[in-house]
């Protein structure tokens, strides 16, 4: 089997703007407490990136990008990046969050044994992304996918832990399909595209910007259905 050819089950979440960012240290904790049961997977730990701007301090006036080093899904490394934690409280004003993703077991392990996560997570900021210079219709954008090959138990799990986190961002959109991890290029061999970890990038979306349009069941390609 290659590397992308596992099914997943996936689901997007388009949250409402208007509700505190997830990023934001007090709503950050509850909701990686209501997913961390999630991780404790047999091929290994979660890892995890985060991608923000920060002041940079040989530039009055610019932003560079923050390097948090190697991360987890714990809360040694949750305080580190989120907005207003017990570590960043005093220095993160002029953070802007960019995104964050969750591979588990990580990526190094997922190539080393030519096998795509079974859990992957990833948020997105709209405002610094295809909302930026507009009124985002929403925001954040949150991606979970599953294997398949996980047994029900967990997938029940899972599906509960998303049906909550859409709830606590009142999403515009919540909408899930089973799909595989990437789809073969027409040369065959290895190479794939589209992949669930790349659907935040963009090609999630119908043609166009999505925040210039109404959010609904056409915001979406691929034949997603309606949870919400």
């Amino acid at each position: 089997m290659a590397f992308h050819d596992r099914d997943y089950q996936v689901f997007v979440i388009l949250g409402s703007p208007d509700v505190q960012p997830l990023w934001q240290w007090e709503r950050w904790k509850r909701d990686a407490d209501l997913i961390a049961p999630l991780l404790n997977l047999p091929r290994g730990k979660a890892s995890v990136r985060c991608h923000q701007y920060v002041p940079n301090p040989s530039r009055l006036g610019t932003k560079m990008v923050q390097n948090f080093g190697r991360l987890a899904w714990d809360v040694r490394s949750h305080v580190k990046w989120a907005h207003g934690s017990p570590v960043t409280v005093d220095k993160c004003r002029g953070w802007v969050f960019g995104s964050m993703e969750a591979w588990a077991p990580s990526w190094t392990v997922c190539e080393r044994e030519n096998l795509a996560p079974d859990f992957y997570f990833q948020m997105v900021n709209e405002r610094v992304n295809r909302a930026y210079g507009k009124t985002p219709a929403f925001n954040p954008l949150v991606v979970l996918a599953v294997s398949l090959s996980l047994d029900a138990s967990y997938g029940n799990s899972f599906r509960a832990a998303a049906d909550a986190l859409a709830t606590h961002v009142r999403s515009r959109l919540f909408a899930t399909r089973v799909r595989p991890w990437g789809y073969t290029l027409a040369t065959g061999g290895a190479a794939f595209d589209h992949a669930i970890c790349d659907l935040g990038a963009g090609s999630l979306f119908s043609f166009g910007n999505p925040h210039d349009r109404l959010v609904d069941a056409h915001t979406l390609q691929e034949g997603w259905r309606m949870l919400a």
